[in-house]
């Protein structure tokens, strides 16, 4: 897993709500309190806030006006399938675009992340594999190095995740990251990039 101590304050909460989103500890429509979370997590009520605030901005929760923020529905049918290519769009776009300029360590971190989602995935632990799903994507994301690419990225990727029931075998999710790395490790664009495409959906 990428190391938390890169991660802020913030970023840590957001990812361990994030995650509790995912394996549905909290229901749909289900009020999230800053006091409450500031006491789980032994903090003040600032970085509880900008947790909540980066995760509404993906589309995990949502605002409401006067009352708080709450968990926020999933994506309808019509509109997930628009998230979807609109996804692929921008992870296409990126890895044609840092190809050539992925290096020895950056091969060898896609290697741990992809560990981590064989273990999951050996492991059944669904929602565990969910979150190092987003973490393997998220780094390529990362590497390219755009704050406005990822905070679009983040929105698709987080609402993607909220329907994430397409694998009948885990073992399907860890193979399709494998065809990712084999394309890069290959020195194959092409093969890598419709490893992605096929992996997003």
């Amino acid at each position: 897993m990428r190391n938390l101590k890169l991660l802020t304050l913030p970023e840590q909460i957001a990812m361990q709500i994030r995650q509790d989103i995912y394996n549905e500890s909290y229901n749909k429509g289900e009020f999230l309190r800053e006091t409450e979370l500031a006491k789980r997590f032994g903090v003040s009520r600032g970085p509880v806030r900008q947790a909540l605030s980066q995760l509404a901005n993906e589309g995990l929760l949502e605002f409401q006006p006067n009352i708080g923020v709450r968990v926020s529905d999933h994506p309808s049918e019509e509109a997930f399938s628009l998230i979807v290519e609109l996804r692929r769009t921008i992870e296409t776009f990126v890895i044609k675009s840092i190809f050539t300029n992925l290096s020895g360590s950056d091969l060898s971190e896609i290697e741990a992340l992809l560990e981590d989602i064989r273990e999951s995935c050996e492991s059944g632990d669904i929602h565990q594999l969910m979150l190092r799903d987003y973490v393997f994507h998220e780094f390529f994301i990362e590497k390219y190095g755009d704050k406005h690419i990822l905070a679009i990225w983040s929105t698709t990727m987080s609402r993607m995740m909220m329907r994430y029931t397409r694998f009948a075998d885990l073992m399907t999710s860890y193979e399709e990251h494998l065809a990712i790395l084999e394309g890069i490790r290959q020195g194959q664009k092409q093969k890598t990039v419709q490893a992605l495409q096929n992996n997003i959906q």
